[in-house]
Parts: structure tokens; C-alpha cells; sequence
């Protein structure tokens, strides 16, 4: 029998509690789209701005 994977990362961000939650990517996502991307930098967007995923760093599993 396979252990059942964990839900709480040993190193958390202050202010999050609890165990994970797994959610499809589509769930989370407004819009997929492709084309140029612009050069960003390495950072978080703010709540007004567009986060980039660039598809180089989406892997089976998630993404880097």
C-alpha cells in the first residue's frame, strides 16, 4: 500500500495554516493563452498585475 502523501509543507509562508488543497489547474486559471512572452522579472505578480507561467517550467507534476 502506497503512504499517503503529505498535506502540510514542512516550510510554510507566514499566515497559511492547514493542509494543502489540490485543485485542478483549470480551477485556478482565467485564460490560457500563447505567444510572445514578454521578458519578466522573477517575482510574484501583485494583485493587479499578469502573472506569466512559462510553459518551459510546467512539468508532469506541477510546475518549477
Amino acid at each position: 500500500m502506497k503512504p499517503k502523501p503529505k498535506t502540510v509543507p514542512e516550510l510554510r509562508f507566514p499566515g497559511f495554516v492547514g493542509d494543502w488543497i489540490t485543485r485542478k489547474l483549470t480551477d485556478v486559471v482565467q485564460s490560457m493563452d500563447s505567444g510572445w512572452s514578454p521578458l519578466c522579472s522573477d517575482q510574484p505578480a501583485a494583485p493587479n498585475e499578469w502573472g506569466i507561467l512559462k510553459t518551459t517550467s510546467v512539468v508532469w507534476n506541477g510546475f518549477n
